[in-house]
């Protein structure tokens, strides 16, 4: 048995109390009709840069995209190697254009690893570690 009060309970019992006084209140005054009121939808205009706007544009641009007719080819058939050829090797590689990067090869691996801007300092060159296989300390030869 549970003896603490349910939220529902409480909700269901003012509802019904509010129910019984508006239906006093119409058999005392008599039940108004009800009136149509007009209704007049608004919009906003922004800048276009809410979510909403720009997921709108894209639909739009979307389905404004011409339809592209695509053949299929069996993957056994002349002309699907062909294409394959044509597609993906360069017949003339000296005339090709060669690619560049305008990041250095460090550059690009810290831009990728996730850490800040913050850079461990690197250990000079000339120190060297040198560690014994016995219990005693390690020495720094410079």
């Amino acid at each position: 048995m549970q003896l603490r009060t349910q939220f529902h309970h409480i909700d269901a019992s003012a509802q019904l109390e509010a129910v019984s006084r508006r239906r006093e209140k119409e058999s005392q005054e008599g039940a108004k009709p009800a009136e149509p009121k007009a209704y007049l939808p608004t919009v906003k205009k922004t800048g276009g840069d809410t979510a909403a706007e720009l997921n709108q544009a894209f639909m739009k641009a979307a389905n404004q995209e011409p339809w592209l007719k695509l053949t299929y080819t069996d993957e056994d058939e002349q002309a699907a190697f062909d294409a394959y050829n044509d597609r993906f090797f360069l017949d003339d590689t000296a005339s090709a254009p060669k690619l560049s990067a305008n990041v250095t090869n460090s550059e690009y691996l810290d831009s990728i690893s996730g850490r800040s801007g913050n850079k461990p300092k690197k250990r000079a060159p000339t120190d060297v570690v040198q560690i014994s296989e016995d219990e005693e300390e390690d020495e720094i030869v410079s």
